[in-house]
């Protein structure tokens, strides 16, 4: 059993523990959070802002649909976590894993107002330039029919091979994060 800043929560109890754990949840969640005046004291300033991020982290990480119960239980006991304390962590986070995921879904979400309506594609043969009398390049022409506040707009992109492939990549990768929070 090795030591870690999140074994700092034993030196709150396994009550105080729990409550100040509710407290990262509810911040996460986008209420109050912990605050240092909770902890003073049991813990120092320095080792309440590492325990408060570390919190924060695994509560995040509870949310994920691959939440197990005994792993997290023994990943909090193998960090230096009193067992009694871990359980009544692994309780609290079991408890409120649906909050959290809806609450990281809208975070989500959030990041932006705009959705996409249409499209329209065309593959264009570029055959020379100004610069270059003969190029022969394929040159896609894709226009997005979005839709913000009630609003459409348009917006129109030529992109090379190269391009194309990193926005596939881009939006095959945004397709798994959606997925993933879906399920």
């Amino acid at each position: 059993m090795s030591s870690s800043p999140l074994s700092f929560i034993n030196q709150c109890g396994q009550e105080k523990a729990t409550e100040v754990l509710h407290h990262v949840v509810d911040g996460v969640c986008g209420r109050e959070s912990v605050r240092f005046e909770d902890c003073a004291k049991s813990l120092p300033a320095t080792q309440f802002g590492q325990l408060k991020h570390l919190l924060t982290q695994l509560a995040r990480e509870s949310a994920n649909e691959n939440f197990n119960r005994a792993d997290l239980q023994h990943r909090l006991t193998d960090e230096g976590v009193y067992p009694a304390v871990a359980e009544s962590m692994t309780e609290c986070l079991s408890v409120r894993r649906n909050e959290l995921h809806q609450r990281l879904i809208q975070d989500s979400c959030a990041i932006s107002h705009a959705h996409l309506v249409d499209f329209d594609w065309q593959v264009k043969l570029m055959m020379c330039s100004d610069k270059l009398g003969s190029i022969r390049q394929p040159v896609l022409s894709l226009q997005l029919d979005l839709s913000r506040d009630g609003q459409r707009e348009r917006q129109d992109f030529e992109l090379s091979k190269e391009e194309l492939q990193r926005l596939i990549s881009s939006l095959e990768a945004a397709n798994k994060a959606v997925i993933q929070l879906k399920s």
